[in-house]
């Protein structure tokens, strides 16, 4: 569904594009919601695909945004001026991802995975 945007918000030549799919079509099968679970609450992240998989262990793939996400919420940033340049915070190093659960569904059943 389009989203609501006033008349003049997409360029002239620019036209909506967006494909729904019913829910019971075959790339569901391939998505995972993202959450990181920290002091037992849980918090939606965004989607993941599965892009490989065999018997006991899958890959999957997701947006940097997303990882951006889980960098925050598992090494909240210190305090700073908002106006620090970035090349003067500290490094955060590796994002951590002991919290982050996927959650799978399939038909009927839902399952959670590190």
């Amino acid at each position: 569904m389009r989203p609501k945007f006033p008349d003049d918000a997409l360029p002239n030549s620019w036209l909506w594009n967006e494909v729904e799919f019913p829910a019971d079509d075959p790339i569901h099968s391939g998505m995972l919601t993202l959450c990181v679970i920290t002091e037992l609450r849980p918090k939606l992240i965004g989607t993941a695909f599965i892009v490989a998989a065999t018997d006991r262990q899958a890959t999957a793939i997701s947006a940097a945004r997303c990882f951006e996400q889980i960098r925050a919420f598992t090494n909240p940033r210190r305090a700073h001026e908002q106006s620090t340049l970035r090349e003067f915070l500290a490094q955060d190093g590796e994002i951590a991802l002991d919290s982050v659960k996927a959650i799978y569904k399939k038909d009927v059943e839902m399952f959670f995975v590190t």
